[in-house]
């Protein structure tokens, strides 16, 4: 159609179908796998490419994630009064990375709400409460082999059933000579988003990231960001009331944020990574890896 954007043509020649990875005949209305024409919806322009065991899968996690929150929680004038973040993210490399690929490149953002800074990033998520492009399943990306230059999956594979499955997705998709970046936690509250399975040490993300050649690794935020976030919570658990574990949380939350700052200190320290709050791979697909110690 002519009134297709670049993007949305970009988009649609990487499509695939998420049961077979044949290609897509679309309509305005759906999609239809061309090999074993399963039919897939399009709504309000996005494509919702997730099977059904998966979707019903995740709809029972989304629906228990939501009864832990208040619906006045989600008002934006109540949003605006939360405490700041007690996490200090010490590393970001999503726009440095980016910005060492062409205009032209195509970048798939995995878990993280759409925004604008580049017209060539696909954002994918399950949840089809998030502003995203394509809604899927990271274990089952719907792309053809080889689509991307960079992939970007930060604080995700905690809440995925399988990370080595997501992973191995990231490395279908990810054209040789690409890049990965991936940021998980270590010592992080639990938190339904809407599910949490996993934590990683660096030397795990390192082991699951192992068909990559790495390029960077480290402590994305460290010890006194993972004090904060447990101080934060802690005085809640006292509360049985649904209410007061909340309001305990948004109290102590204001209370302990600045601890945060701390990390500025603890960065270089030989120890830090032992407490930290989270750590983070960069690796590139088809490069020499780096010989074992």
């Amino acid at each position: 159609m002519e009134s297709e954007t670049t993007k949305e043509r970009r988009i649609a020649k990487v499509l695939a179908s998420p049961c077979c990875l044949a290609a897509l005949s679309s309509s305005e209305e759906h999609l239809a796998c061309r090999k074993c024409k399963a039919e897939y919806k399009v709504e309000q322009g996005r494509p919702i490419l997730i099977l059904p065991q998966a979707k019903k899968r995740f709809e029972s996690f989304l629906a228990k994630s939501e009864k832990q929150i208040f619906s006045f929680e989600k008002r934006p004038m109540i949003r605006r009064l939360f405490p700041p973040s007690e996490t200090l993210r010490l590393v970001n490399k999503e726009e440095e990375l980016a910005a060492k690929l062409g205009p032209e490149a195509l970048i798939l953002n995995i878990g993280s709400p759409k925004e604008k800074k580049r017209e060539m990033v696909i954002y994918l998520d399950a949840n089809p409460l998030v502003k995203t492009d394509i809604i899927a399943d990271a274990h089952r990306l719907p792309f053809v082999n080889e689509s991307f230059e960079l992939v970007i999956c930060r604080f995700v594979l905690e809440h995925v059933c399988n990370p080595q499955k997501v992973v191995s997705e990231i490395h279908r998709v990810l054209k040789q000579g690409g890049t990965v970046y991936v940021d998980v936690p270590l010592l992080y509250p639990h938190h339904d988003s809407p599910a949490d399975f996993h934590r990683f040490t660096l030397p795990g993300l390192k082991e699951l990231m192992s068909d990559f050649s790495e390029v960077e690794s480290g402590m994305s935020a460290g010890p006194a960001s993972a004090l904060a976030c447990v101080l934060r919570g802690f005085p809640g658990l006292f509360f049985e009331n649904k209410l007061l574990f909340r309001l305990s949380k948004f109290i102590f939350g204001w209370l302990v944020f600045p601890l945060k700052y701390l990390d500025l200190l603890l960065v270089g320290r030989k120890h830090a990574y032992l407490l930290a709050s989270s750590f983070y791979f960069i690796g590139q697909k088809g490069r020499q890896k780096k010989p074992s110690p």
